[in-house]
């Protein structure tokens, strides 16, 4: 498959373990999709094992750190996703709901 033929998916809110990102990252990556994930206040120690983790299932694995609250991330996450993987075919953005008790 050429390239230009790849899947690639953008997956926001895989900072962790247990996020509904990370799942769905895995479950791509299993068929063969190309990944691109977002994150945000994580370890640096877990993302570098995750990434790790994708790229032994035989695609490429692109992370990026960055702050989806910000009024250019949409514009820095398209920049640099096509700078190191292609456009993506599939997008899957994960909102982060933050409930607070008082």
């Amino acid at each position: 498959m050429s390239h230009s033929q790849e899947k690639i998916a953008l997956i926001t809110g895989a900072s962790s373990q247990g996020d509904i990102g990370t799942a769905i990252c895995r479950k791509l990556a299993s068929q063969g999709i190309h990944i691109f994930f977002t994150h945000w206040n994580s370890d640096a120690a877990w993302i570098e094992e995750f990434q790790q983790e994708i790229l032994r299932m035989g695609v490429r694995c692109e992370a990026m750190k960055i702050d989806l609250s910000d009024a250019h991330a949409a514009f820095t996450i398209h920049e640099k996703i096509s700078d190191k993987l292609g456009y993506p075919s599939i997008m899957q953005l994960i909102p982060q709901v933050i409930i607070m008790y008082r």
